[in-house]
């Protein structure tokens, strides 16, 4: 079966026997790090990506996570990204955290 997930992301599926019970397993799919897709999680936060290859199968996980100081804008769908948690009260307070290894894609200061 081949089919565009709610990700954007277009898949072919394959129905495999495991046991007594079957179920649609991704045997391909178009953008492989799936964090790559624009917008999967939204403004103000972080995609991670990992395999499991553990199984006979091999599955990719991705999670969303909102930054340090934000909290998700919708609960159920992280293409909606995160929001501040915060206030903006004295320039002093203000601070900046680097975030080595992290690179926002598709969120730059332009966007809209």
């Amino acid at each position: 079966m081949m089919k565009i997930d709610t990700d954007s992301n277009l898949r072919v599926y394959s129905l495999v026997e495991n046991g007594a019970t079957k179920e649609w397993v991704v045997q391909w799919q178009a953008v492989s790090h799936s964090c790559r897709i624009h917008g999967v999680c939204g403004q103000n936060s972080l995609c991670t990506y990992s395999q499991d290859s553990e199984k006979k199968i091999v599955t990719a996980r991705r999670t969303c996570t909102c930054l340090h100081g934000f909290k998700m804008v919708n609960s159920k769908d992280w293409s909606y990204g995160c929001e501040p948690d915060f206030q903006l009260c004295r320039p002093e307070d203000e601070d900046f955290v680097e975030l080595r290894y992290v690179e926002f894609y598709g969120y730059d200061i332009w966007y809209s």
